[in-house]
């Protein structure tokens, strides 16, 4: 009787601890706690910029932005992520200069501003969430190895929450039970112009920018779409009728949409095999990004259970509050739906990078857990100091502060698993042994010449191999970076090769320090 009267208890608190969901702004302007967070994040995330040089990608839209600024049209450049990472960059090398650390800013601050939005969305939930969600925001390991890069993905989480925030405006504006000819009334011009912000964000990914992963926020509109059809009255016709025409016109959009392959997921979705992700391997590797001693999080090589649990009490605790606030149990289902849809539809590689957005979802859901942990231990932990040492233990076997500032040293691997290359030896080589007279055929290095236009080349071929570069120029350069090496070993040789009567001769490896990879290198002239 005594545990169920305890237990009757905790449900009781935990219920009053979180907020009935209110989007008042007055009562939120917590602006010199929002700052001080956004500083802090910034903090971590601008530590050392240059420690890791940049990775392939990255040089594509350092490479565009000079060339913005150089006057190459915008049709010239690399397209994708233009408007979203080229721009900003060229803007800061406007100002700046041209320098890998400049270019690395407007990443950093941005992703650094996203806690704007999450502080907003999580206060809620009540203010310890928001100010864990906040902290845990700035101190994630794959967030700020992520915001260090020039790439899309340090822009993502601020676009993610202000969409999430829209979202459940809406939701709450919308009674439950609603008919849908009784909507009239919901239409202010707050709610329209909310829907208008959602529509444009949608056409950005799909139309504006296709080429980029910005179309994952497709999970969080068929999310919300759920919720929505969870508040209609089933029992009216009208209602009913309207449903089935959704579903039918998402149906056919989402046909329509993989006849085009830039603007679908054609290239990454397997839809005919959904199960084959359970057996080779992948539904392993992105579990364990959450689970099995990830890198990516605080608690690397530390406590797993703490985690597990929390993210289980927040799923339970977010049930039990959803008809007061639905917020947890929204969160909840973009986290579940997203691992979902990825086990079974997702085909291609399987990078941290690509799941980010999920670790947007499970972070407030760790603070709202990590919360939970506090409430029960004032419920039986009558002792302050037992309860305040109780608590630092739990924290202790989350936090591993190494990971959180890991992204700071140049002798440590990324913790997302990108390949940031160094070049120092291979430069060295060919500044001393080439000629401005010789082309160079190289994807990775090809970019980093570009880049810091050293050493000079007549032309740069973008490509692992071209056998068009070798018949066309007298002498050349071809450096392939091991990592690649074994997609072209019939074409490149680990030895001297003839193509046709031109001698193409194997230089040899030139190791890299940095990512513990390395170059192989080749050259051919025909001139005796």
């Amino acid at each position: 009787m005594l545990l169920l009267s305890k237990e009757i208890e905790v449900i009781k608190e935990l219920k009053e601890k979180i907020h009935h969901i209110s989007f008042s702004i007055v009562e939120d302007k917590k602006w010199l706690t929002i700052f001080a967070l956004v500083l802090f994040a910034f903090i971590l995330r601008a530590i050392n910029l240059e420690a890791l040089p940049p990775h392939l990608e990255e040089y594509s839209h350092l490479n565009a932005a000079k060339d913005l600024l150089a006057g190459v049209p915008k049709e010239f450049v690399y397209q994708r992520s233009f408007y979203m990472v080229t721009l900003p960059v060229k803007f800061f090398f406007s100002i700046f200069g041209t320098e890998v650390w400049v270019a690395r800013i407007p990443g950093i601050l941005v992703n650094s501003l996203a806690i704007i939005p999450l502080f907003f969305l999580t206060r809620k939930i009540n203010t310890p969430v928001a100010l864990l969600s906040s902290i845990l925001y700035a101190t994630n390991p794959w967030v700020i190895a992520l915001s260090r890069a020039v790439r899309e993905y340090a822009f993502y989480p601020i676009f993610f929450y202000f969409i999430l925030l829209g979202f459940l405006y809406l939701l709450e504006n919308i009674p439950r039970g609603f008919v849908i000819t009784e909507l009239k009334p919901i239409f202010t011009k707050k709610i329209l112009g909310i829907i208008s912000l959602l529509f444009l964000a949608i056409i950005f990914a799909l139309v504006v920018d296709p080429r980029s992963t910005f179309k994952a926020i497709a999970f969080m509109y068929l999310v919300f779409l759920v919720f929505l059809a969870l508040r209609f009255d089933m029992k009216n016709s009208k209602n009913i009728l309207f449903l089935l025409l959704g579903i039918g016109f998402i149906a056919i959009s989402i046909l329509i949409l993989q006849t085009l392959p830039i603007l679908g997921f054609r290239d990454h979705l397997e839809v005919a095999e959904p199960f084959r992700n359970l057996f080779n391997g992948n539904t392993i590797n992105l579990l364990g990004q959450f689970f099995f001693n990830p890198p990516v999080q605080w608690y690397y090589d530390r406590i797993l259970l703490v985690p597990v649990i929390s993210l289980l009490f927040a799923f339970g605790w977010g049930f039990l509050v959803q008809k007061k606030n639905n917020i947890p149990v929204f969160l909840s289902a973009l986290y579940i739906f997203s691992i979902i849809l990825f086990i079974f539809f997702y085909d291609f590689t399987y990078a941290p990078r690509f799941f980010l957005h999920i670790q947007l979802w499970y972070i407030p859901l760790l603070a709202m857990g990590i919360y939970g942990w506090y409430r029960i231990t004032k419920m039986f932990f009558l002792n302050k100091k037992m309860r305040y040492g109780f608590i630092l233990l739990i924290l202790l076997s989350i936090f591993n502060l190494k990971q959180i500032f890991i992204h700071t040293d140049s002798k440590e691997l990324p913790v997302t698993s990108a390949i940031h290359m160094g070049f120092d030896g291979l430069d060295d080589y060919l500044i001393k042994n080439g000629s401005p007279q010789d082309v160079l055929v190289s994807k990775y290095y090809g970019r980093y010449a570009k880049f810091y236009n050293s050493p000079e080349f007549a032309m740069i071929y973008e490509a692992s191999f071209s056998e068009e570069a070798i018949k066309e120029n007298p002498g050349g350069w071809m450096v392939l970076d091991t990592s690649r090496q074994w997609a072209y070993e019939k074409e490149l040789p680990l030895e001297s090769f003839y193509l046709g009567d031109t001698l193409v001769e194997f230089i040899g490896e030139f190791p890299d320090p940095v990512s513990r990879l390395g170059n192989y290198l080749w050259h051919w002239s025909s001139v005796k």
